[in-house]
Protein backbone atom coordinates (compact mmCIF):
# COMPACT_ATOMS: atom_id res chain seq x y z
CA UNK A 1 0.00 0.00 0.00
CA UNK A 2 0.89 3.66 -0.52
CA UNK A 3 1.12 6.23 1.73
CA UNK A 4 -2.58 7.10 1.08
CA UNK A 5 -3.44 3.41 2.65
CA UNK A 6 -4.07 2.74 -1.45
CA UNK A 7 -2.93 -0.36 -3.43
CA UNK A 8 -0.61 1.00 -5.91
CA UNK A 9 -1.06 -2.07 -8.38
CA UNK A 10 -4.34 -2.90 -9.33
CA UNK A 11 -5.62 -6.52 -8.11
CA UNK A 12 -5.42 -7.71 -11.64
CA UNK A 13 -2.51 -7.17 -12.49
CA UNK A 14 -0.87 -8.88 -9.04
CA UNK A 15 -2.75 -12.03 -9.98
CA UNK A 16 -1.65 -12.16 -13.65
CA UNK A 17 -0.28 -15.29 -15.14
CA UNK A 18 2.05 -14.99 -17.49
CA UNK A 19 0.85 -15.26 -21.12
CA UNK A 20 1.50 -19.07 -22.45
CA UNK A 21 2.82 -19.06 -26.80
CA UNK A 22 -0.18 -20.60 -28.44
CA UNK A 23 -0.28 -24.29 -29.39
CA UNK A 24 1.17 -24.68 -32.95
CA UNK A 25 -1.55 -25.73 -35.60
CA UNK A 26 -1.65 -29.10 -36.01
CA UNK A 27 -0.44 -30.55 -39.65
CA UNK A 28 -3.11 -33.04 -39.66
CA UNK A 29 -6.62 -33.76 -38.27
CA UNK A 30 -9.16 -36.42 -38.94
CA UNK A 31 -12.65 -36.41 -40.77
CA UNK A 32 -14.49 -34.81 -38.15
CA UNK A 33 -12.29 -31.75 -37.63
CA UNK A 34 -11.69 -31.30 -41.52
CA UNK A 35 -15.59 -31.59 -42.21
CA UNK A 36 -16.01 -29.19 -39.40
CA UNK A 37 -13.42 -27.12 -40.99
CA UNK A 38 -14.96 -27.40 -44.27
CA UNK A 39 -18.63 -26.91 -42.62
CA UNK A 40 -19.86 -30.33 -44.58
CA UNK A 41 -21.12 -33.00 -43.00
CA UNK A 42 -18.57 -36.06 -42.43
CA UNK A 43 -20.43 -38.53 -45.16
CA UNK A 44 -19.74 -35.53 -47.44
CA UNK A 45 -16.47 -35.10 -46.81
CA UNK A 46 -16.29 -39.37 -47.31
CA UNK A 47 -17.43 -38.70 -50.42
CA UNK A 48 -15.14 -35.97 -51.58
CA UNK A 49 -12.15 -37.95 -50.00
CA UNK A 50 -13.00 -41.17 -52.61
CA UNK A 51 -13.99 -39.36 -55.65
CA UNK A 52 -10.77 -37.36 -55.05
CA UNK A 53 -11.79 -33.49 -54.83
CA UNK A 54 -10.60 -33.34 -51.38
CA UNK A 55 -7.01 -33.28 -50.58
CA UNK A 56 -6.19 -35.68 -48.08
CA UNK A 57 -3.41 -38.35 -47.39
CA UNK A 58 -3.56 -41.59 -46.09
CA UNK A 59 -0.80 -42.16 -43.16
CA UNK A 60 -0.55 -45.71 -40.91
CA UNK A 61 -4.29 -46.61 -42.31
CA UNK A 62 -5.71 -43.33 -40.76
CA UNK A 63 -7.20 -40.77 -43.50
CA UNK A 64 -6.22 -37.40 -42.45
CA UNK A 65 -6.39 -33.87 -43.80
CA UNK A 66 -4.02 -31.03 -44.15
CA UNK A 67 -5.77 -27.78 -42.90
CA UNK A 68 -3.26 -25.79 -44.73
CA UNK A 69 -4.39 -28.01 -48.20
CA UNK A 70 -7.97 -27.78 -47.52
CA UNK A 71 -7.65 -24.14 -47.05
CA UNK A 72 -5.73 -23.66 -50.34
CA UNK A 73 -8.42 -25.94 -51.68
CA UNK A 74 -11.33 -23.93 -50.73
CA UNK A 75 -9.32 -20.96 -52.55
CA UNK A 76 -9.41 -22.62 -55.87
CA UNK A 77 -12.27 -23.52 -55.61
CA UNK A 78 -13.43 -20.25 -55.20
CA UNK A 79 -11.26 -18.48 -57.89
CA UNK A 80 -12.77 -21.15 -59.72
CA UNK A 81 -16.34 -20.69 -59.63
CA UNK A 82 -15.49 -16.94 -59.53
CA UNK A 83 -14.24 -17.19 -63.08
CA UNK A 84 -17.15 -19.64 -64.39
CA UNK A 85 -19.47 -17.46 -62.97
CA UNK A 86 -17.54 -14.19 -64.76
CA UNK A 87 -17.25 -16.44 -67.99
CA UNK A 88 -21.02 -16.58 -68.00
CA UNK A 89 -22.13 -12.72 -67.53
CA UNK A 90 -19.82 -12.64 -70.71
CA UNK A 91 -21.31 -15.04 -72.87
CA UNK A 92 -24.67 -13.76 -72.05
CA UNK A 93 -23.90 -9.95 -72.04
CA UNK A 94 -23.76 -7.48 -69.48
CA UNK A 95 -26.23 -8.15 -66.36
CA UNK A 96 -28.80 -6.25 -65.65
CA UNK A 97 -31.41 -6.25 -62.99
CA UNK A 98 -35.09 -5.53 -64.49
CA UNK A 99 -37.95 -4.76 -62.48
CA UNK A 100 -40.72 -5.14 -64.40
CA UNK A 101 -44.17 -3.35 -62.76
CA UNK A 102 -47.75 -4.76 -63.35
CA UNK A 103 -49.31 -2.21 -65.81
Amino acid sequence: MNSYGVNSTPPNIVNAKPLQPAAPAPLLVDAREAARLLSISDRTLRDRTKDGTVPAVKLEGRILYSPKALADWVDQQIALRTAVDLEKVSEHGEHRETSERPS
